[in-house]
């Protein structure tokens, strides 16, 4: 029981650590994806995928396409002998670098 007590802040927050990922789908042009655990806001979400915008293109070189809504998902993690289905939030926004110049 202990151990389930020392762990359940991290399983719940746990998603929320994690820093924006992106793929490149053209030259450019990047899908930026950020997750949180079920109680992360848009705006956290958003922040993050800021945050890899400016490393991808540089500070104010970047524009989004679009909006897109946030989702829910479900991860599977294991606890105290038990796997449980954890939710979350994951926000996904298309960042078009304006400069020719990418920073990778």
């Amino acid at each position: 029981m202990k151990k389930l007590l020392i762990a359940l802040p991290f399983v719940i927050s746990g998603c929320s650590l994690v820093a924006a990922t992106s793929k490149e789908v053209s030259p450019g042009t990047y899908a930026v994806t950020a997750g949180g655990n079920i109680f992360s806001k848009r705006e956290d979400l958003q922040s993050k995928i800021d945050k890899k915008a400016i490393k991808l293109c540089g500070p104010g070189a970047y524009r989004f396409i679009g909006d897109a809504p946030i989702e829910v998902t479900s991860t599977s993690t294991y606890v105290n002998g038990t796997w449980m289905d954890v939710p979350g939030h994951r926000l996904t926004r298309v960042v078009v670098c304006q400069d020719t110049e990418v920073q990778g």
